[in-house]
């Protein structure tokens, strides 16, 4: 039975392992798995693919006459790891840039020429006599490694005996022969490593990584050129020809044999729909469903509100965006929810392995990336970052306290704060809104891990100039998980997603006031007394998680604003039923307005100051005139409020009855008489009588 989520093409060792397992065929995977496709190198990110691809390939040409390379397994992957180099040998590859591309060259024409049973072994000097003569050297990898920390002499003699018999030689083999490379990347990575890396024999190691992998592809096309009959399939990461490509001067003519591998957001749905088709049915909540997503989910959960805006999402929009967008991390995130029992599987538990998964994911891609870049003190860093979104004068004092704590071995730049976020955007971890390309609107930004580049190591980063900055989910995940402030203010306005659309700020807010009714009666017991204003903040605390604006008001009230109204009536509701249950049984009288608020915060202090006293006075007037347990609100606030979707019991206010605010002919008069602002009607919401998840479906 075929398996989903699986996370590793390398548990794929036979043909038939792969009978149970399916490919997505975009147009340009059917083009690279057509029988005469020019196309042999895949080019992409790590968690992209690119093995399964290349497995895929061989299987595609399984009994049609090929001589397959490697013989007794799919691919042909890394013997160990390389040694140390000393000084001679990385002098001789500084001073030859055609190194890699010789040394792949060779390894592939004399594993082709044993493989064929070619034998003219005594025309060869040492090593490559050697070699030929070696059974247990039979595959490009292994030659290759071995060759790799020749001296230069001998490396200059293989080179000679190269040109001079093995190429000829590898030009008359005409038996269909196909050979499978991969692994590359990870062979080397050790060589990624920080340590030494600001000498120049540290910056040299490191860039190994890049030209062994750009010096396989310059070695596929001038063999393919050399003998059409061989064809070389292989893989490379997108961060090394992304960091070479400039300097190639062929790119023209290396571009028709690479596959680009990239996926869209329909591809990536596709790749998630079709494991979920192979799930075992115990493993679903709904296994007959015509609906994939249902399957999996279950179709009371298509649809999962967000903690902060209270806006809803369609599910696999959130899932997406607890990824960098590769096929293994949706694998990584669908096993984490198909391991939550199906009978237990609700919003709150897909919430959890999501972001569970994604914490996972942000420190993986941490691990991932880090190699690449200068980087920087990640505890020192983390813990400076306090939201999802940082505006540009919260990310200078960032930078400012990162300069000012910095350890010497991550100053590398004038200012290693600004390289440090520099980093995070250049890996995609960091975004910011920037105008739509075609339309108006902006857009929320990210560096595709489809376009990274690995060349970010020989410079210093620097942060572009926005507005905003946003921190992307999965990172956000790994931070909370961490431990790191980052929910100390959490935007309520924007979904941070890539490629969404990213929500100005018009400066209104809701604002509500409330206060104790009967606060007498708790004032004169002794013991109520003297536990209220402790147990007050407390309830108040809790609730008023992600509002950004919160005061006391007298000894019995609180004020809270926010850009979201589902915050707002969320808290509102969290603390009324806190209160009627508590030991003071007391209840609570609500008054909201909905209109323009800044909210005004000291970058240095962090305090903030309201700047318009209209919506406060109008929320006053409303909450001295509502009824306990009850919460009074306009006509144009209860408007906004239903954007959000939420199962309110709205009761409007008779014409009739007798209120503390002034009735005129045309509406209610909701301030002082002098403004004469009059709304057309009144509503109440009877808080007592919200259903608990009312705010979570």
């Amino acid at each position: 039975m075929p398996t989903p989520w699986v996370e590793d093409a390398f548990q794929y060792k036979e043909i038939k392992d792969l009978s149970g397992s399916s490919i997505l065929k975009t147009s340009d995977v059917s083009s690279f798995l057509a029988r005469d496709s020019a196309r042999t190198v895949v080019a992409g990110p790590k968690g992209s693919g690119k093995t399964l691809l290349i497995k895929f390939k061989r299987k595609s040409l399984e009994n049609l006459g090929y001589k397959l390379l490697p013989e007794n397994q799919l691919l042909d992957v890394a013997p160990g790891k390389p040694l140390a180099f000393d000084d001679g040998q990385l002098d001789y590859i500084r001073q030859h840039k055609e190194f890699w591309s010789i040394l792949w060259q060779i390894a592939i024409c004399i594993a082709v020429i044993k493989a064929h049973n070619i034998n003219e072994n005594e025309r060869f000097d040492s090593p490559l006599r050697n070699i030929l003569e070696n059974p247990y050297l039979k595959t490009p990898f292994q030659i290759f490694a071995n060759l790799l920390h020749s001296t230069p002499q001998l490396f200059f003699a293989s080179m000679q005996d190269f040109n001079a018999i093995a190429l000829p030689i590898f030009a008359t083999v005409h038996a269909q022969t196909a050979v499978f490379i991969d692994n590359i990347d990870e062979f080397f990575d050790q060589h990624l490593e920080h340590k030494g890396r600001h000498t120049i024999h540290g910056q040299m190691i490191h860039d190994f990584w890049h030209h062994a992998q750009i010096g396989l592809l310059l070695a596929v096309r001038s063999l393919s050129a050399q003998n059409p009959h061989v064809k070389i399939f292989t893989s490379i990461r997108i961060e090394a020809y992304n960091t070479c490509k400039e300097q190639l001067v062929d790119l023209a003519n290396l571009k028709p044999y690479i596959l680009f591998l990239r996926f869209d957001k329909d591809d990536l749905r596709r790749i998630f729909e079709q494991n979920i088709s192979i799930e075992r049915a115990s493993q679903l909540v709904e296994p007959k469903s015509e609906n994939l997503l249902a399957r999996l989910f279950g179709s009371d959960n298509l649809h999962i509100r967000h903690t902060y805006t209270g806006r809803l999402e369609p599910i696999f929009d959130y899932v997406l965006r607890h990824t960098r967008g590769r096929p293994r991390d949706l694998m990584t995130l669908g096993s984490h929810v198909a391991h939550v029992p199906a009978e237990m599987r609700n919003t709150q538990t897909i919430r959890d392995a999501v972001n569970e998964a994604a914490a996972e994911l942000g420190q993986t891609f941490l691990v991932e990336s880090r190699p690449h870049y200068r980087w920087f003190d990640e505890d020192i860093l983390f813990n400076l970052i306090k939201s999802n979104v940082i505006s540009n004068e919260q990310v200078r004092k960032l930078v400012r306290h990162y300069d000012e704590s910095c350890p010497n071995e991550y100053r590398h730049s004038d200012s290693p704060g600004d390289a440090a976020l520099g980093d995070l955007y250049e890996c995609g971890l960091i975004g910011l809104p920037m105008p739509r390309p075609t339309t108006p609107g902006m857009l929320q930004h990210f560096e595709s891990v489809y376009d990274i580049s690995g060349n970010a190591t020989k410079r210093a980063n620097y942060l572009p100039d926005a507005k905003y900055y946003l921190i992307h989910p999965i990172l956000g995940s790994y931070l909370l998980r961490s431990g790191a402030p980052v929910r100390d203010s959490v935007d309520s306005l924007n979904i941070i997603n890539p490629l969404s659309d990213w929500i100005e700020d018009d400066g209104m807010r809701y604002v509500l006031q409330a206060d104790v009714c009967d606060y007498t009666r708790i004032m004169e017991n002794p013991t109520l007394k003297e536990a209220f204003r402790k147990s007050f903040e407390g309830i108040i605390s809790r609730a008023r998680d992600g509002i950004a604006y919160w005061e006391p008001v007298g000894g019995d009230g609180f004020l809270l604003a926010d850009r979201s109204g589902y915050l707002v009536m969320r808290a509102a509701a969290q603390i009324a039923k806190e209160m009627r249950n508590s030991i003071f049984n007391a209840e609570l009288r609500f008054g909201m307005d909905y209109g323009l608020l800044r909210i005004e915060e000291d970058i240095e202090t962090g305090e903030k100051v309201l700047s318009n006293d209209i919506p406060l006075q109008r929320s006053r007037r409303l909450q001295e005139a509502s009824a306990p347990g009850q919460l009074l609100l306009p006509s144009y606030a209860l408007t906004a409020l239903q954007s959000y979707e939420i199962d309110l019991p709205i009761q409007q206010v008779d014409g009739e009855e007798k209120m503390e605010i002034e009735k005129v002919n045309d509406g209610w008069r909701v301030s002082k008489a002098k403004d004469n602002f009059v709304v057309d009607s009144l509503y109440r919401v009877p808080l007592h009588e919200i259903a608990p998840e009312a705010f979570f479906k």
